[in-house]
């Protein structure tokens, strides 16, 4: 009996195009709804709203590259660390670098087999583009989660409560420090030292809720863009995957190979077909009939 308010007041983080389109299927007037399933389809595919499924390899991929990431430059900064106080003069603290150097073997057969695995991927059809973009994918991914979040009211809700605790928490590290330099230090006894650990446990608490937010971007995924998508990380994995191999069809066409998507089989269409994969002019044309056909067969089906 009344107009409904847009969905854009209950959620904020939707794209103006699925906002509008949403609304047009509510309207009260029936006039000012979609004549046909042929245009609400037309509008969606307008809207280009079916964003392409991340195939479940580059995914996996790029979880790699961000575990091998933090542990490269967790190695470097203990490098560093250690060779700028190191007395080189002295053989036993050369000694010291042993564990140092089998981390950082460690870290580098492991950074090869996560090369290893981006080439699998060339050898499954996904060329440095395709690789590239659903890296991309990925941390567009992420930050559409955060955008969510923000916009959300029992997230915020969440986020003030753990900001809360995490003030607590540095107040009674505060307190404990307070106690033990008051007392004597560690003059005090287990009791001081006790109290000297909570504090430093307090803290380290309040450190990882603050620092950890579900609305700001993780050091780790600002690690990961500025690494692997844009600084040398990118060169490594274009280097891993090589150039995209192509044949030459008959009439000097050429055509670049690639594989099925995982976890689909011949003749089972996926839930939404990847970019390269999408029709062309009459090709999109009739896949778009087709779709609207059978949408409309649907509604028969349910009218009898």
């Amino acid at each position: 009996t009344t107009t409904l308010p847009s969905i854009a007041s209950e959620r904020a983080d939707l794209p103006a195009a699925l906002v509008d389109v949403i609304d047009r299927c509510v309207a009260k007037e029936p006039s000012a709804r979609f004549d046909d399933a042929a245009a609400l389809v037309e509008a969606l595919e307008q809207g280009q709203l079916a964003a392409s499924d991340i195939p479940l390899p580059v995914r996996l991929l790029a979880n790699e590259l961000g575990t091998i990431g933090l542990v490269v430059a967790f190695t470097v900064f203990a490098w560093s660390y250690l060779a700028s106080r190191l007395d080189y003069s002295d053989l036993d603290n050369v000694d010291a670098l042993t564990p140092f150097v089998v981390l950082g073997t460690v870290v580098l057969a492991r950074l090869g087999q996560t090369l290893a695995e981006a080439r699998r991927l060339a050898q499954l059809g996904f060329d440095r583009t395709a690789v590239f973009s659903g890296l991309q994918s990925v941390v567009d991914e992420a930050e559409g989660v955060r955008a969510a979040a923000r916009v959300d009211p029992r997230r915020q809700q969440e986020r003030r409560r753990t900001v809360l605790t995490a003030v607590v928490m540095l107040v009674i590290a505060v307190v404990s420090y307070g106690l033990v330099l008051a007392f004597g230090g560690a003059r005090i006894g287990p009791l001081g030292v006790g109290i000297a650990f909570n504090g430093v446990a307090c803290l380290s608490v309040a450190f990882v809720l603050w620092l950890r937010s579900p609305m700001r971007m993780p050091i780790g995924e600002r690690a990961f863009r500025a690494f692997w998508l844009r600084g040398p990380g990118r060169w490594l994995i274009a280097w891993a995957v090589g150039r995209p191999t192509s044949t030459t069809a008959a009439g000097g066409t050429t055509v670049v190979t690639s594989a099925p998507r995982p976890g689909t089989a011949p003749g089972v269409p996926s839930r939404v077909a990847p970019a390269s994969a999408q029709p062309h002019g009459d090709q999109r044309l009739s896949a778009l009939e087709s779709r609207v056909e059978a949408l409309e067969s649907w509604r028969r089906a349910k009218s009898d």
